[in-house]
């Protein structure tokens, strides 16, 4: 996951931006019109974003940089061909009904010369283009505590309303000295705010209402009674995004961030109206593009809200600039699952990328029963699987959402991975997500993937992560011939090195002894190392003693290898499959260790000839 390849890019000219940034943002998107087929119905690229550093170059540290602004010519003419581009744009966008398919193709060729034209007016015949230095420092956000990424309370803002504490008093965005004022750090600015606007009071008579809150511009045809809550949760998103990620870069114009989402439970007024584009391809629950998305409407409340806390993720990620280009999909979509995952408390507090406790709590969620039933069938993927699922995948099957969750889920809230997971957030716009990745992760891969493994393994409702923490304890070799090993096994926790080396040329012999509780209502449900059979999880009786053997990591990939559960109870012979260390936990579900007490003692020794 963490291989970074080297790119060579072109150089081009930053008064490009100053011209044609928004003409060649929508030329892109209607160049992609019938992307896989010819009847419109094609699928685009999930991470496809347009793109932002075509201005950029990279410094002698690989830093993506600026180049200097040129001659104010230039300058002017790329803004009268960025002119002629808006217009045509505007056209095809506005009035899809004018155009016939003939003519929007010939339009789309015209916005393709005109880019050619004011790229080449922009590169010019300068060989040596100049860059600037790094700002000196970024800017820097309040952490999150616990597992939750951000809460805040759901209320109607007004237009004078402040963002929360969270992203830290008197964040900004600072730049280099220079002599041109034009010249500005990597995200000095986000891209260009493409939204249409429209009249409220014309989509009235359609059946779409307006709901408008700081961050939100929500158009839709749902009641009113569930509409209107919905654009306040946004805001409250963004407040968790720039908490997490960083503040945004500002606008050009010094406006406001704010995103249009088109809530559909009909589609056709919608088309009527021109609010869902010709050239969007069809979707089955929601799509995005710039500071807009569209979105079908869900029969259930909870979900509803994810799918559009989802897409408006989406947009947010989209809107940090930068050097986005080689973020791979696990990873934009892990995350808008991640923060999609979410809580309403009591008092109207909302908690993003929450592991969700009860299934009546998150009705259409479903992405833990499709690992259940995927490890169930067999058909589980390594970290290295997801890693490489491309944006097909997400189309051809909901479980590629359901992986990329899993990954995110745990480096973004396991207390050894989560403040590493959270600075490759802050520090991929900048540096590239690949390399970023390799020097923050590589390093924590061998202990990652095993913890993960295990994970999407017992994964349920309500894990409790914290307590399934696992410390990585090479095993001490049985003195031979007669020499044991002793361990002590909690039963709050998880997966326990027992600090035990294990070979697979080796059979051996375990035992147990203690009492364990393993549930305190209505009275305490006392164990023994064989476990209580009125109960089981996992096939196996709870609190029963299993074991399971991790290697250390291989020389080559670098990972570790688990083996399946061992069944012990009280005593048990076995042979493991590969060289390793022994772990082992007393049995309990994962949502249920925290009202448990008690420990086992274990011993193990080598099998001879004799025993």
């Amino acid at each position: 996951m963490g291989q970074f390849v080297t790119k060579q890019r072109r150089v081009a000219r930053p008064d490009v931006r100053k011209g044609v940034a928004q003409g060649y943002s929508t030329l892109i998107r209607l160049s992609r019109v019938r992307h896989a087929h010819p009847d419109g119905l094609g699928v685009p690229p999930n991470d496809f974003r347009p793109p932002h550093d075509l201005w950029m170059t990279r410094d002698v540290n690989n830093r993506r940089v600026p180049v200097a602004s040129l001659s104010g010519k230039r300058t002017a003419l790329a803004a009268v061909v960025g002119c002629f581009v808006q217009s045509l744009v505007m056209l095809c966008t506005n009035c899809p009904t004018v155009c016939s398919h003939h003519d929007a193709d010939c339009i789309r060729s015209l916005l393709r010369s005109a880019i050619v034209v004011c790229t080449i007016a922009s590169v010019g015949c300068d060989t040596q283009p100049q860059t600037l230095p790094r700002p000196s420092s970024t800017p820097t956000a309040t952490r999150f505590e616990g597992e939750t990424l951000n809460a805040g309370k759901v209320k109607a803002p007004t237009e004078a309303s402040q963002p929360s504490s969270g992203i830290g008093e008197g964040a900004t965005i600072e730049t280099a000295d220079a002599p041109d004022s034009e010249t500005v750090s990597a995200r000095s600015y986000r891209p260009p705010d493409l939204r249409l606007r429209h009249d409220a009071e014309r989509l009235n008579e359609l059946g779409i209402h307006e709901y408008v809150s700081r961050r939100l511009i929500l158009y839709t045809d749902i009641e009113p009674d569930l509409a209107s809550i919905l654009p306040p949760v946004i805001d409250r998103a963004f407040e968790a995004w720039e908490a997490y990620f960083g503040p945004l870069p500002p606008a050009r114009d010094g406006s406001d961030y704010q995103l249009t989402g088109y809530l559909m439970r009909n589609q056709a007024p919608f088309r009527t109206a021109g609010l869902l584009p010709v050239q969007l391809a069809a979707f089955a629950h929601g799509k995005h593009d710039g500071q807009q998305f569209w979105m079908n409407d869900s029969d259930f409340d909870y979900y509803r809200r994810h799918l559009m806390i989802h897409e408006a993720t989406h947009c947010f990620m989209q809107s940090m600039g930068g050097t986005t280009r080689d973020v791979p999909v696990w990873y934009l979509e892990g995350m808008a699952e991640l923060f999609a995952t979410h809580a309403i408390a009591d008092d109207g507090t909302i908690s993003f990328g929450v592991m969700p406790d009860l299934k009546e709590n998150f009705i259409g969620f479903g992405r833990i029963p499709m690992i259940q039933r995927a490890i169930a069938d067999g058909h589980s993927l390594t970290l290295d699987q997801v890693s490489r699922l491309q944006p097909k995948d997400f189309v051809e099957s909901n479980e590629s959402y359901a992986w990329s969750w899993t990954v995110c889920q745990l480096a973004a809230t396991h207390p050894r991975y989560r403040d590493t997971f959270r600075q490759l957030g802050r520090e991929y716009v900048e540096d590239g997500f690949q390399h970023t990745f390799a020097h923050l992760f590589d390093p924590l891969l061998a202990d990652f993937d095993p913890e993960w493994t295990l994970f999407v393994r017992h994964l349920c409702y309500g894990y409790d992560i914290e307590r399934a923490v696992m410390l990585f304890q090479p095993g001490i070799e049985i003195e031979q011939p007669d020499g044991q090993l002793t361990a002590t096994v909690l039963a709050t926790r998880g997966w326990q090195s027992s600090a035990m080396a294990v070979h697979s040329d080796q059979s051996y012999v375990i035992t147990a002894t203690g009492r364990t509780a393993v549930a305190q209502s209505p009275r305490p449900w006392e164990s023994e190392p064989q476990g209580i059979s009125i109960r089981w999880n996992e096939g196996t009786p709870i609190g029963r003693l299993l074991g399971i053997v991790i290697s250390e990591p291989d020389q080559q990939t670098g990972y570790r290898r688990v083996s399946p559960v061992l069944d012990i109870g009280e005593k048990a012979e076995f042979t493991p499959p590969f060289n390793g260390t022994l772990y082992l936990r007393v049995n309990d579900f994962w949502n249920e260790l925290n009202d448990n007490s008690g420990e086992y003692a274990v011993s193990l020794h080598a099998k001879s000839d004799e025993n």
